[in-house]
């Protein structure tokens, strides 16, 4: 993720210096989920639609996610400046989290944010108050550890383009973007010889071997998860590594089976 850097509002310096940590651009991991905040300089509906969308980039697991707003209030008697920073205990946007499970999801979460007027978000003390500006947007992700995201989506441009990857978004020959999760399948396959242009009957007869292994109904079949590729590793006796890599062509390493082809 891009975390720009952090920008001093001088029209309002004294709220900005003193709540700096929660305005502030900044990410923070966490084994289950994932904070992002981005600071806001305007309400700027396309550049939150961006964040999302960087976000959604950098995932590789299906996530849940919601968002809240930090703004800045006043009084309209006193003149008094009040800031009341994004919290995700009762300040946010959406009463449930929305399930990101592939592009779709991500630039619908991304829409709805949007075309909702934010300044009706802010809880104001009284009818004193009024809306000031919005300070910064928090991103809370949930992950869905082991759920794959969907295959039926569109890879970033650095991995469609990497001469050294094949995509496996759409069949060589129709170009139908595949919607089956069937791409784990579809790489087993070209690793024992198949070719891009003759890939979906070895496909499915893998596939098939799969279903009879595990004993599944084979249109029962939601895709493979993590946790089940070392099943997939002893059925075809293959070893099986899965990587991440960033929009710099870095790759890390995020799973690998016990059994290493060498």
């Amino acid at each position: 993720l891009h975390i720009p850097p952090f920008f001093l509002d001088d029209t309002y310096a004294d709220l900005y210096s003193r709540f700096k940590k929660y305005i502030e651009p900044s990410v923070k991991h966490g084994p289950f989920s994932t904070i992002v905040n981005y600071q806001l300089l305007n309400l700027n509906s396309e550049a939150i639609a961006e964040y999302a969308q960087q976000i959604m980039l950098s995932q590789v697991n299906a996530f849940k996610i919601n968002a809240s707003v930090g703004y800045i209030l006043r009084n309209n008697e006193t003149q008094e400046l009040v800031f009341y920073w994004s919290c995700r205990n009762n300040q946010l946007l959406f009463p449930q989290p929305s399930l990101i499970n592939c592009q779709h999801d991500m630039t619908s979460f991304a829409d709805s944010i949007v075309s909702i007027d934010l300044k009706t978000h802010a809880i104001f003390p009284n009818s004193k108050y009024s809306f000031i500006k919005a300070t910064n947007i928090t991103f809370y992700l949930t992950h869905l550890h082991g759920v794959p995201i969907g295959s039926s989506r569109t890879l970033p441009s650095h991995l469609i383009h990497n001469k050294g990857l094949y995509s496996l978004i759409s069949a060589k020959r129709s170009g139908i973007p595949y919607s089956d999760s069937l791409c784990l399948f579809r790489c087993i396959a070209l690793h024992n010889g198949a070719t891009l242009q003759a890939l979906e009957t070895p496909t499915k007869r893998i596939f098939a071997q799969y279903c009879e292994y595990v004993d599944i109904n084979c249109y029962d079949f939601e895709g493979v998860q993590l946790a089940d590729l070392e099943t997939v590793s002893r059925i075809f006796d293959i070893g099986i590594n899965v990587y991440e890599q960033n929009t710099d062509r870095v790759s890390k390493l995020v799973f690998r089976t016990v059994k290493q082809d060498n």
